[in-house]
């Protein structure tokens, strides 16, 4: 079983995707209990843009696989 907080921790590199805008690459700049920040990421000049509470994926890449949540 994987535990959440062991796989974002801050300076781990992430995937976010947020349908209908590709996928971005993204830093773990913090972590705060259940909450995690993270570097602005950008493609071109294009920045993804959240809205509150908006589900988003996110995808990390670990040794033993690629780990990926659906319901953030």
């Amino acid at each position: 079983m994987i535990i959440g907080k062991e796989i974002l921790t801050v300076s781990r590199e992430i995937w976010l995707q947020s349908p209908p805008q590709p996928n971005y690459e993204a830093m773990v700049t913090e972590v705060d209990g259940n909450v995690f920040w993270t570097n602005l990421p950008r493609e071109g000049h294009h920045v993804l843009v959240l809205s509150e509470k908006q589900s988003i994926k996110v995808g990390v890449s670990l040794r033993m696989g690629f780990y990926q949540n659906h319901n953030c």
